[in-house]
Protein backbone atom coordinates (compact mmCIF):
# COMPACT_ATOMS: atom_id res chain seq x y z
CA UNK A 1 0.00 0.00 0.00
CA UNK A 2 1.67 3.71 -1.12
CA UNK A 3 1.75 6.14 1.93
CA UNK A 4 -1.16 8.02 -0.51
CA UNK A 5 -3.68 5.48 -0.10
CA UNK A 6 -2.69 5.00 3.36
CA UNK A 7 -3.83 8.80 3.86
CA UNK A 8 -0.31 10.15 4.97
CA UNK A 9 0.28 13.33 3.25
CA UNK A 10 3.22 14.27 0.95
CA UNK A 11 6.16 16.25 2.44
CA UNK A 12 6.57 19.54 0.29
CA UNK A 13 9.65 20.23 -1.98
CA UNK A 14 12.16 22.47 -0.53
CA UNK A 15 13.25 25.70 -3.38
CA UNK A 16 16.86 24.11 -3.27
CA UNK A 17 16.30 20.51 -4.11
CA UNK A 18 13.56 21.90 -6.50
CA UNK A 19 16.44 23.67 -7.96
CA UNK A 20 18.46 20.67 -8.29
CA UNK A 21 16.02 18.78 -9.91
CA UNK A 22 15.37 21.60 -12.49
CA UNK A 23 19.13 21.58 -13.14
CA UNK A 24 19.04 17.93 -13.18
CA UNK A 25 16.35 17.41 -16.30
CA UNK A 26 17.75 20.24 -17.72
CA UNK A 27 20.80 17.66 -19.54
CA UNK A 28 23.58 17.79 -21.42
CA UNK A 29 24.05 20.53 -23.89
CA UNK A 30 25.26 18.54 -26.95
CA UNK A 31 26.88 19.52 -30.36
CA UNK A 32 24.63 19.20 -33.30
CA UNK A 33 25.75 16.67 -35.77
CA UNK A 34 27.71 17.76 -38.94
CA UNK A 35 26.54 17.52 -42.55
CA UNK A 36 29.18 14.23 -43.29
CA UNK A 37 27.98 12.55 -40.08
CA UNK A 38 23.90 13.08 -41.06
CA UNK A 39 25.05 11.79 -44.46
CA UNK A 40 26.56 8.33 -43.05
CA UNK A 41 23.37 7.95 -40.71
CA UNK A 42 21.13 8.62 -43.94
CA UNK A 43 22.95 6.03 -46.22
CA UNK A 44 23.15 3.31 -43.33
CA UNK A 45 19.46 3.94 -42.89
CA UNK A 46 18.74 3.39 -46.43
CA UNK A 47 20.65 0.34 -47.01
CA UNK A 48 23.55 0.94 -48.59
CA UNK A 49 24.81 -2.29 -50.14
CA UNK A 50 27.45 -3.97 -48.15
CA UNK A 51 30.23 -5.72 -50.02
CA UNK A 52 29.34 -9.35 -50.91
CA UNK A 53 30.59 -12.45 -48.70
CA UNK A 54 33.42 -14.09 -49.55
CA UNK A 55 33.61 -18.05 -50.95
CA UNK A 56 35.02 -18.77 -47.33
CA UNK A 57 32.19 -17.39 -45.64
CA UNK A 58 29.78 -18.87 -47.96
CA UNK A 59 31.62 -22.04 -47.51
CA UNK A 60 31.38 -21.62 -43.39
CA UNK A 61 27.55 -20.49 -43.87
CA UNK A 62 26.99 -23.53 -45.98
CA UNK A 63 28.21 -25.99 -43.93
CA UNK A 64 26.42 -24.65 -41.10
CA UNK A 65 23.23 -24.80 -42.72
CA UNK A 66 24.33 -28.50 -43.64
CA UNK A 67 24.18 -29.50 -39.90
CA UNK A 68 27.92 -30.50 -40.62
CA UNK A 69 28.87 -27.84 -37.64
CA UNK A 70 28.28 -30.11 -33.84
CA UNK A 71 26.10 -26.98 -32.46
CA UNK A 72 23.78 -27.18 -35.11
CA UNK A 73 22.95 -30.70 -35.21
CA UNK A 74 20.39 -31.02 -33.02
CA UNK A 75 18.62 -27.60 -34.67
CA UNK A 76 18.54 -29.30 -37.63
CA UNK A 77 17.16 -32.59 -36.54
CA UNK A 78 14.50 -30.89 -35.24
CA UNK A 79 13.26 -28.79 -38.28
CA UNK A 80 13.49 -32.18 -40.37
CA UNK A 81 11.35 -33.93 -37.75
Amino acid sequence: ISKAQKGIPRVPLSEAHKEKIGEACRGISRVPFSAEHKMKISGALKGVPRSPFSAQHKKKISRVMKGRAPWNKGMRNRILA
